[in-house]
């Protein structure tokens, strides 16, 4: 069960991340403003240290860098989600259960981000 939670945890903060303002998240102005500490840059090598959030949006929090976070597989899913909704939302039959579970778990995040949204006049 915990596999399941953080795979929906790295969706779910790789949807608002890209869904929102990513501009400040650029790594090379991060390292030219010394911020890789900071925001516990991933590609210091270090475990991220503290749990002091260090990006948020929408409920999501994250206590290290989100691009250094998000991994392939979670931009993957993100580019299958937009193709499904543009599509119509089939279901193909090769789909694993995996890609199936993802895009549950997208679409559950996208109408919760969009309720916020509504709710806080964004």
């Amino acid at each position: 069960m915990p596999a399941e939670r953080g795979r929906a945890k790295k969706l779910t903060l790789a949807l608002h991340y890209f869904a929102g303002g990513t501009a400040g998240w650029r790594c090379e102005d991060c390292r030219r403003q010394g911020l890789e500490e900071s925001r516990q840059c991933g590609w210091l090598g270090k475990a991220a240290t503290g749990r002091k959030a260090v990006w948020a949006r929408y409920g999501t929090i994250a206590n290290q860098c989100p691009k250094t976070t998000i991994t392939a597989d979670s931009v993957a899913w993100l580019e299958q989600w937009a193709v499904w909704r543009q599509c119509g939302r089939f279901l193909p039959s090769d789909w694993s259960a995996k890609d199936l579970e993802a895009m549950a778990v997208l679409e559950q995040a996208w109408e919760r981000m969009q309720d916020e949204a509504r709710r806080s006049g964004d």
